[in-house]
């Protein structure tokens, strides 16, 4: 990435999950000039959330002025409390126990197989 002469540059860095290809929370990343001299208000670190947006940054006083002195800027979304009913609680614990179980299954099994090429000295 290349920047000239411009403050109004902007870098978006994304990470993502080499296998399901999602942006990673938390990547961290030092940002520099060709130079070396490393740029921001963190000694060049920033961190992003998983829509690689930075989690902390420092506004100048102008660039509070023209956002009005909005200070929720940083695009995460409002936290909200879900409050399901008694049947879709025992649902989604029945949905997410069968998928624990079925996880479980194919562990054991996964074991299973090994141990038994093991005792045939298959391994």
């Amino acid at each position: 990435v290349s920047f000239y002469d411009s403050e109004l540059a902007i870098l978006k860095i994304l990470k993502r999950d080499a296998v399901s290809k999602q942006p990673l929370a938390d990547a961290e990343f030092t940002v520099t000039t060709a130079d070396g001299t490393r740029l921001g208000d963190n000694n060049g670190l920033f961190i992003t959330d998983a829509d690689g947006n930075p989690k902390a940054k420092c506004f100048t006083a102008q660039e509070l002025i023209d956002s009005n002195y909005n200070f929720d800027v940083c695009g995460y979304p409002h936290e909200e409390e879900e409050i399901l009913s008694v049947a879709e609680t025992i649902q989604n614990y029945e949905e997410k126990r069968t998928k624990l179980n079925a996880d479980i299954d194919n562990l054991l099994a996964q074991i299973t197989e090994l141990h038994q090429k093991a005792q045939k000295g298959e391994l």
